[in-house]
């Protein structure tokens, strides 16, 4: 793919790096990195936000999954040089070619936990283990720059998203192992507050081909939100799609719908049913791999596994897809309010 197809939306080639902080209440900035290899079972998920009450200050959540099915939680505050990227404490997320290619690396300690445990509770404190990763983001499809939040959302004014192949290294226990696998990263500013936020179902999947698919539904107090593209590798736009059927977005109230552990939900297997222009139906059978969760509390704090009371938890699921003979994998996250849930 050509270097201008990945900005197909014309942003300035600054927005991809730490924008200036603004006046306004719950102003933040969000960057997110998701990353799972099936063959390996090493993955990452990343939430760096700036913090409401001083924005100098980054606060990146980190989850890594561990090829035995559990997880290391890291939580660290800082600020390391944000000229090409933020960074804090042992994490350090670096722009190498705006609109396309990123690199993280992190050389810390997180705190292990089961998938059980991270679905259950908070995870308290408790021992810490190192582990070292270096990774290298670089776009499968175009940087999405089209903004499908709306304005009165709540969430964000300004967003970019992008379906990824990822390759590096985990080191653990002494031991280097290389990966290689499917990614998706965002980028966020605004101000920002969970309370409205119902639930979401967010889906991007990287087939072995290089096709991409994103899908997208989010509830709030007042709007509803369905968005999805298609890009085919090789070609030069995005294709909008339309949602047919998708996994439940939980409703904001009555009795509990969702499972708090999704790999223990009804809906562990399912289809998702998109339109293309020239009316096609794509069906994808997407069956879930495994799963880590966080807590989300308004305005904009996050804790690392699944709590009670007001808030949301947000579950990011890796996935193994099928569409007709071809085969790829996904990030299926799963957002909904801590009172929809249940077991």
């Amino acid at each position: 793919m050509k270097y201008e197809l990945f900005n197909q939306f014309n942003h300035p080639v600054e927005v991809e790096f730490p924008h200036t902080p603004r006046d306004q209440k719950n102003w933040t900035e969000h960057y997110y990195f998701w990353f799972y290899d099936p063959q390996t079972k090493y993955g990452i998920y990343i939430h760096m936000a700036r913090l409401v009450s001083d924005p100098s200050i980054w606060r990146p959540v980190v989850q890594i999954y561990l090829p035995d099915g559990d997880f290391l939680c890291s939580t660290s505050h800082g600020n390391i040089d944000t000229r090409t990227g933020p960074g804090a404490g042992p994490l350090k997320l670096n722009c190498i070619e705006p609109h396309r290619s990123w690199s993280v690396h992190f050389d810390g300690v997180g705190a292990r936990a089961t998938r059980d445990e991270l679905m259950s509770g908070l995870i308290d404190d408790r021992p810490v283990e190192p582990i070292r990763f270096s990774l290298l983001f670089d776009g499968a499809a175009p940087n999405f720059g089209k903004h499908v939040w709306g304005n009165d959302s709540g969430v964000a004014t300004f967003h970019t998203e992008q379906i990824c192949k990822v390759r590096g290294h985990f080191v653990q226990d002494g031991k280097i192992v290389h990966v290689e696998g499917v990614g998706a990263r965002d980028h966020s500013t605004g101000p920002r507050d969970y309370a409205p936020v119902i639930g979401d179902i967010w889906f991007q999947c990287l087939f072995e081909d290089g096709d991409a698919i994103m899908a997208q539904v989010v509830h709030f107090d007042a709007v509803k939100i369905k968005a999805a593209y298609y890009y085919k590798a090789g070609t030069d736009k995005i294709e909008d799609l339309e949602v047919l059927e998708h996994p439940t977005v939980a409703p904001a109230e009555g009795a509990p719908l969702l499972n708090r552990d999704p790999l223990a939900d009804a809906e562990k297997d399912f289809i998702l049913r998109l339109k293309r222009e020239n009316g096609e139906e794509i069906k994808l059978e997407v069956s879930l791999i495994t799963a880590c969760a966080v807590t989300l509390k308004s305005p904009v704090e996050e804790y690392h596994g699944t709590g009670e009371g007001a808030g949301l938890q947000m579950a990011e699921c890796a996935a193994r897809v099928k569409w007709g003979d071809k085969i790829g994998y996904a990030n299926r996250e799963r957002s909904s309010r801590l009172t929809a849930l249940a077991g």
